[in-house]
């Protein structure tokens, strides 16, 4: 499993390669490992210093499944400008599904989901300002 995760942190990274990628294992099940995806891979850069000020929010869970892997998605947004005036900001979703399969599908389908990523970025007014070296969508 930590080898399917690694191919899917490297189709993040070929894609956006100042981006950065976290792996982590589920402190519940040895079963799980939890990916986390930032846009700006430099905590320097982030708006205020914070991690959590990434415009692009992305994390999956790779599972084992009976059929082999399962994917699934529990953030997939990207922080935009408000629509209302009242608004501290929007959220553009990235279209991505729950998909199981052997690890061939899961990373094919994972590198479509990052093809959204970048579409959705290149279409988005996001809320932070992101810097020039990042924007590789």
């Amino acid at each position: 499993m930590q080898t399917l995760a690694e191919v899917l942190k490297n189709k993040f990274l070929a894609q956006f390669p100042n981006g950065r990628a976290t792996i982590r294992k589920s402190a519940l099940s040895n079963e799980t490992v939890y990916i986390s995806f930032y846009l700006i891979g430099n905590d320097e850069d982030q708006p205020n210093n914070i991690r959590d000020n990434d415009p692009l929010s992305l994390m999956i869970s790779l599972e084992e499944d009976p059929r082999g892997f399962a994917i699934r998605y529990h953030r997939n947004s990207i922080a935009t400008q408000p629509t209302k005036p009242y608004h501290a900001m929007g959220s553009t979703k990235i279209v991505a599904r729950k998909s199981s399969g052997d690890a061939d599908t899961i990373a094919r389908r994972f590198a479509t989901t990052v093809e959204r990523v970048a579409e959705t970025l290149a279409s988005a007014d996001l809320y932070h300002n992101v810097p020039e070296k990042y924007k590789t969508w």
